[in-house]
């Protein structure tokens, strides 16, 4: 057998034996973990087991919350009609008087211009 055959075929024996130890040592660890795993899986089968009954419990509670939410909103809308005051009396709505006709001007009164008629209440130094 040539010499490159057997240093091929030590090599490719340190390589095995290599991955063998790596492979052994995680399922050392791996087997450590799950004995480590096991009280805890226990332990969340024993807290779900303990809180199956929980559930209808708490559907009874809510129902029962709901009854007195019910029961309190009669009390409340009950108890804002007794204390709120009573509606003020309608009293009757008074008319407004009619509004009273524009004084036609005088047949003898010279006619007025909108910039007269505008300017009659400005004071005389005001006006243009």
């Amino acid at each position: 057998m040539p010499l490159s055959v057997v240093v091929f075929l030590v090599l490719v024996g340190v390589l095995v034996l290599g991955l063998a130890l790596s492979l052994i040592t995680i399922a050392g660890t791996l087997a450590k973990i799950s004995s480590k795993l096991d009280p805890v899986l226990g332990g969340t089968e024993g807290i779900a087991n303990q809180t199956k009954p929980v559930a209808p419990v708490v559907a009874g509670i809510a129902g029962n919350v709901t009854a007195i939410l019910r029961a309190l909103e009669g009390v409340l809308a009950k108890a804002a009609a007794a204390a709120a005051p009573p509606p003020p009396p309608r009293t009757p709505r008074a008319v407004a008087p009619a509004a009273a006709p524009a004084p036609t001007p005088a047949p003898d009164a010279p006619a007025r211009t909108p910039r007269q008629a505008a300017s009659r209440g400005v004071h005389k130094s005001l006006r243009g």
